[in-house]
Parts: structure tokens; C-alpha cells; sequence
């Protein structure tokens, strides 16, 4: 009996020794999940605050934009950091941020030495929050870029053509880049159309007049704002800053540079040589009579009086023929190796070095300037980066007329480009279906709705007395005062059609790479964003 009882006390022994084996096995694993989910606690609390630190960092970004923006509208200098710290209710935590201006690079034109603005700017922002637990950073660095007048497709300050008649977006159009007008703009959309007007991005700090063709006014549904814009509404934009025409300052700059290669003279045309130059009274290069010149090419072309002009291109030369009062004036622009100029008029030749192509730069520029009004001839092809400007400013309300027959073209959609800039340009051609290879900026702050713009002169309030002439293909962009009157539908039923349909393209290279010494809007955008980490 007693090995029995033993021997049951032995197994019973065993027993609790497993049972308190287990109990340990259980309190250290319960142990560790606690352990863990302290951790997931922490981590979890650590990463709400990490990003809270973020979402300052970013802040600090946007707020260094607002100070560079604002500086510039002002005419005052880029602050060199800015900072600041959340309010809080109660103690921690505590959330601030600051950020500073690291770098700038590409130089913007100026009409005088101080201050300077910069197409680039670094941003380095760094974003805090302190609490009970310790102090979390983030750091972003971002680049942002002045926004040129060429990167919308199509903006203007008022929705009304030069006869005060409202111009209206509608359903058969197909604008597949950025649009902005001061408004109100005039939207006509058809519900029942798979095809949105606006391909891209509206803005308009004005609530739009609305119209659906299958019955009914705002736009409610789905399908009207899918028929409107294809991003959805969220891409169309009503309230914000309004965007504003250029600064005459930066057509003087255009002047400057095409007389004697810099932005220094910024009094009005006419400009006067400096002082031991000969005076020039027709087309000049290097502040001087283009046609006895010689040595490198420092500047653009300009032209003293109203002028008209033609260009051709062959092979790598792109030859401008230059007429008005004071003769004729042939400019050959030889891209050959580091280039060459030549300008002849009557038996007089000069040749220079360089070419007058491009932004500012020891071998010329690209910005031709008329002092006065320009014609420039359809059939032109451009080879080179160019400005054609006339004086565009109050009291100064010149024109480029676009005349004869055919096309306005690149050579190379890819490497050319070319802006014109003046208070109207207007088309005088009978010729149907004329595309116009340019970025275009027509008026000036300030003036009245009724004028600065593109627009057809074969067009009244009434009608276009030319007929049909199909479509006005724009393959660049264009800012103007007023949206100029290109064409009519009458109102018979069914409708008749006179002038030519605005067809818009955008050039997606505009958003980087303007035509020389294009203005910007005074706004700028982010094109890189890094997240440094903590």
C-alpha cells in the first residue's frame, strides 16, 4: 500500500510541476504581448506625431510660397525664412514649423539691380511637434518654379469679346490644358455628351453662367460635371486670387534686350543709343545700325518704326525679311556650329557672330521688338527661340497683325518656339483653317473689356462677313485681356456658322520652357517634393 500512495504522490508532483510550467510558459508569453502591444502603442502614438510633423514641414512649405509670391507682387525682397507655431488649447503638445529658401538658380529678368527674383527656388522646411514624450522633426526639401504666362492655354480677364458680348465655352470644344478667366465665365455643356469641354484645369475666382443644353442651368449630377471637365469638379476651381495680364515693366524689359542685350533701359521706347554709339533709326543690333555692325551678337533686333515681317526656314538657317518706311532688311540666322548673324540691306552687309535666339545669354538673345506696329505674314516658319513684341501698355496700344495666306508654324514642334506679345493681335486673312504655331499675351492691367485680345477683323457684333473659314487651330497658349471675337453663329435654326471655331492645343513644353523673357503670373509651383525623414 505504501509503494502505492508513493507513487501517486509522485505523479501528483508531476503534475503541478506542468501545471506551474505552463503557468510560467503563459505569464511570459502574456508578457511579451504585452511588451509588443506597448510597442505597437508606442509606434502607433509615434507615427500619429511623426506625421503631424509632416503635415507642419509641408505647411512651411506652402507658407515660404505665399512669402516669395507676395514679396514679388510687392516689389520686396524674398524673406529668407519664415516660421511659426500652432496654438494650442492647453500645454503640449506643441506644433510649429520653419522653413527658409536653401538655393535659387535662373535669374529673372528685372528692370533694376534690387531686388532680384529667381525662376527656382529650394525650400528646406522643417516640421516640429514636442510633447510629453520628446521632441519628433520632419524635413522636407522641395523645388518650386515661377509659373510663365505660357503655362495656361487659355486665360483672360474677362469672359466678353470686344463688342461686350459674352463669349461662351461650348460643347463641341475640346481644351486640353490649363484654363483660367476672371469672369464670369459662360459655360455651355451638354449632359448627354461623353466628351468633358475642359480636359485639364479651370480657374475662375467668379461663379460661372451655366447652361445645359438638355434643359436646366448649375451643373448637380455626375454627368453634368463628366460632360464639363473629365478631372470632375474638383478640377474646376470657382474662388482663388485672380491672375492679372503682365506688368508693362516686362514688355520694357523685352525693348531693353533687344536694343543692347540687357533689361537696363526701361524708359519707353523710342530708345536712345548710348553715348559714342551711332544713333539707329531703322533695325538695330548691339544698340546700333544692324546693317554696319560687327563682333559678337549681344542682343535681339529691334526696329525702330512699324514694320512687317516674313521668315523662312532652310536647312539650319531661319532668314527674317524686315520692311517698312525705312527699306528692307534681310536677317539671316545661321544655327550652323556656334552660329552666325548676317544683315544686309541694299549693298550694305554685316555679319556677327552668334545668333539673336534664345534667352540672355553672350551670344544674343531672342527678343525682337517693333517700335510700333508689327505685321507679321502667315507662311512664316519659325526655326529658333523667339519674342516678337510691340510696345503693350496704357497710351501705347499697338498691334501685330497676322496677314496673308496659310500658317504660322514651327520648323520643329519639339525646339522651336515663339511668342507674340502686343495690346491686339489680329487676324486679317480670308484664308480657312489656319493654325498658329505661338504662345500669345494681348493687353495689359487695367484696360477696358473691350479690348486687348486676339481677334478676327472680318468679325462684328453681327456676324463675320468672310463666311465659313473653319477652324483657328492655337497650338501654344494665350493670355488676353478680353476674349476677342474669331468667329459667330447666327441665330437662325438652325444655326449658321461665320469666321473661324477657336480650336485650342496646348504646348505642354510652354509650362517649362517659355518663349524668351516671357512674364510669369507672380505664382509658382512645386515640381519636386523630398521627405528627408526625422
Amino acid at each position: 500500500m505504501s509503494e502505492k500512495r508513493t507513487h501517486k504522490a509522485a505523479q501528483r508532483g508531476i503534475a503541478l510541476l506542468s501545471v506551474i510550467a505552463l503557468l510560467l510558459v503563459f505569464v511570459i508569453f502574456a508578457g511579451l504581448a504585452v511588451i509588443e502591444m506597448t510597442r505597437d502603442v508606442t509606434n502607433v502614438h509615434n507615427e500619429g506625431v511623426s506625421n503631424r510633423a509632416l503635415i507642419a514641414a509641408d505647411a512651411g512649405v506652402k507658407a515660404m510660397i505665399v512669402a516669395i509670391e507676395e514679396a514679388i507682387s510687392n516689389g520686396k525682397n524674398i524673406p529668407t525664412s519664415v516660421s511659426f507655431t500652432y496654438p494650442e488649447a492647453v500645454g503640449l503638445p506643441s506644433v510649429s514649423y520653419s522653413a527658409s529658401v536653401s538655393s535659387n538658380w535662373v535669374q529673372q529678368p528685372a528692370p533694376s539691380k534690387s531686388p532680384q527674383y529667381f525662376k527656382f527656388y529650394l525650400i528646406s522646411s522643417q516640421g516640429q511637434v514636442q510633447n510629453g514624450l520628446g521632441r519628433l522633426t520632419r524635413t522636407v526639401n522641395v523645388i518650386i518654379r515661377a509659373q510663365s504666362d505660357g503655362s495656361i492655354l487659355d486665360a483672360s480677364t474677362y469672359g466678353s469679346n470686344q463688342w461686350g458680348a459674352p463669349v461662351w465655352y461650348t460643347p463641341d470644344q475640346r481644351i486640353n490644358g490649363p484654363v483660367y478667366e476672371g469672369g464670369p465665365m459662360h459655360v455651355d455643356y451638354d449632359d448627354a455628351s461623353a466628351n468633358a469641354i475642359f480636359q485639364s484645369t479651370v480657374q475662375t475666382p467668379n461663379t460661372p453662367v451655366w447652361n445645359d443644353t438638355q434643359g436646366g442651368t448649375t451643373p448637380t449630377t455626375a454627368a453634368d460635371w463628366a460632360s464639363i471637365i473629365s478631372a470632375g469638379q474638383s478640377a474646376f476651381q470657382i474662388g482663388g486670387n485672380p491672375i492679372a495680364l503682365p506688368d508693362p515693366k516686362s514688355n520694357f524689359i523685352v525693348a531693353s534686350e533687344a536694343f543692347e542685350g540687357d533689361a537696363n533701359m526701361t524708359t519707353f521706347p523710342p530708345l536712345v543709343a548710348p553715348k559714342g554709339q551711332p544713333q539707329c533709326a531703322a533695325v538695330c543690333i548691339n544698340a546700333g545700325p544692324a546693317e554696319s555692325g560687327s563682333g559678337a551678337i549681344t542682343s535681339g533686333i529691334y526696329v525702330n518704326s512699324s514694320a512687317t515681317i516674313s521668315g523662312a526656314s532652310a536647312g539650319n538657317i531661319e532668314t527674317f525679311t524686315i520692311k517698312g518706311a525705312f527699306g528692307t532688311y534681310t536677317v539671316k540666322v545661321d544655327f550652323t556650329g556656334a552660329g552666325t548673324t548676317t544683315v544686309t540691306k541694299g549693298g550694305s552687309t554685316a555679319t556677327y557672330s552668334g545668333v539673336p535666339s534664345g534667352d540672355d545669354g553672350s551670344s544674343g538673345n531672342g527678343a525682337i521688338y517693333v517700335n510700333g506696329n508689327a505685321t507679321l505674314m502667315l507662311g512664316t516658319v519659325i526655326q529658333g527661340d523667339y519674342v516678337l513684341a510691340v510696345p503693350d501698355a496704357g497710351g501705347f496700344n499697338n498691334q501685330i497683325t497676322l496677314a496673308g495666306a496659310g500658317n504660322l508654324l514651327y520648323n520643329d514642334k519639339t525646339k522651336d518656339l515663339l511668342g507674340l506679345w502686343a495690346d491686339d493681335v489680329v487676324l486679317t486673312t480670308t484664308s480657312k483653317d489656319v493654325e498658329l504655331d505661338a504662345s500669345i499675351i494681348a493687353g495689359w492691367p487695367g484696360e477696358t473689356p473691350k479690348d486687348g485680345g486676339l481677334y478676327n477683323t472680318w468679325c462684328r457684333a453681327t456676324g463675320c462677313s468672310k463666311g465659313d473659314q473653319g477652324a483657328l487651330t492655337l497650338y501654344g497658349s494665350l493670355m488676353q485681356n478680353m476674349r476677342g471675337a474669331v468667329g459667330h453663329f447666327t441665330s437662325l435654326v438652325p444655326p449658321i456658322h461665320t469666321g473661324f471655331s477657336r480650336v485650342m492645343s496646348y504646348d505642354p513644353r510652354l509650362a517649362a520652357n517659355p518663349p524668351p523673357f516671357y512674364p510669369v503670373t507672380g505664382n509658382y509651383t512645386i515640381v519636386a517634393w523630398d521627405d528627408q525623414g526625422q
